[in-house]
């Protein structure tokens, strides 16, 4: 990184049905492909089988979604999500009380709010894979999977999503920090591995300046068993720290809200407030690049 200082550390009843979730085999030439692992039937009729060449299980029709989850030659194990008349299968028993308990309890918002939130993430970035709040944690978290692009692609659909999910969610849900994970970038892996996490207050603070988010988020690409300190910019560290000594040394005694912009040389420019070892906090800036 070279940095060219002006005057801190940082970082960041009618029908009822049963849900039936199929996963079988099906011929790959079948199907054409419409987004990373999510494939469209494209005969008019095509059978589904246990195995590769095993037993025919059901036939699908042309334009059904299945999402793969495996492969094997030019056979691809899928599933797909739908719904079955109740009453012709076997064993099937209505239970009309707990349904209508069910009925009774209220809806949360954040599952009145999970098909935008799907639409949200589907018609742009990716995948939607769910979504779940931690109130313990005050931790609102997102998934979706990627298909193959470059990491800072990634980490900006990641920053939409967020920012997204955010006005979807204003003035219904409570959360202090917002959670994204994905897939690597490659499009390899499972959806946890690469995870970009950011305060609620950073969020809404630096939500349309994506260097500053960034420096502010803290990310993993190992499902959150250990986060990258690889970012950490020091731009100064000779600022007077709160046992009287400069040059870095114990905890500054007052910097912070730094804002960073990019310049037309493509360079960083970033302000601050600092406390130099004359006591005096001064506005100062860095100029600076990464790399």
């Amino acid at each position: 990184m070279a940095a060219n200082t002006i005057m801190s550390r940082f970082s960041k009843a009618g029908l009822l049905g049963a849900a039936l979730v199929l996963a079988f085999a099906l011929g790959a030439v079948a199907a054409k492909k419409r987004l990373d692992h999510l494939l469209v039937i494209e005969a008019s009729v095509e059978n589904f089988r246990a195995e590769p060449n095993g037993a025919k299980l059901g036939t699908l029709l042309k334009g059904t979604e299945i999402e793969q989850i495996g492969e094997d030659g030019e056979w691809v194990r899928f599933r797909v999500e739908g719904w079955i008349w109740g009453p012709s299968l076997e064993g099937y028993e209505e239970e009309e009380e707990e349904e209508s308990a069910a009925a009774d309890e209220p809806i949360s918002p954040l599952q009145d709010e999970l098909p935008r939130l799907k639409e949200l993430v589907n018609d742009k970035y990716g995948r939607f894979y769910g979504i779940d709040l931690d109130e313990d944690l005050g931790r609102l978290r997102l998934r979706f999977r990627v298909r193959d692009i470059d990491r800072e692609v990634l980490e900006r659909r990641m920053l939409a999503v967020q920012r997204g999910a955010v006005d979807i969610l204003d003035g219904a849900v409570d959360f202090d920090e917002v959670r994204i994970e994905t897939n690597r970038p490659d499009g390899s892996g499972e959806v946890g591995l690469y995870i970009a996490a950011t305060s609620a207050v950073d969020l809404a603070r630096y939500r349309d300046e994506f260097a500053n988010w960034r420096a502010q988020t803290r990310f993993s690409t190992d499902g959150g068993e250990t986060w990258d300190t690889d970012n950490e910019v020091v731009l100064r560290d000779d600022g007077l720290t709160i046992d009287g000594t400069v040059a870095g040394q114990g905890t500054a005694a007052d910097l912070g809200y730094p804002k960073t912009v990019e310049l037309a040389d493509g360079s960083l420019f970033t302000d601050y407030y600092f406390t130099l070892g004359d006591s005096v906090t001064h506005v100062a800036a860095t100029k600076w690049t990464l790399g």
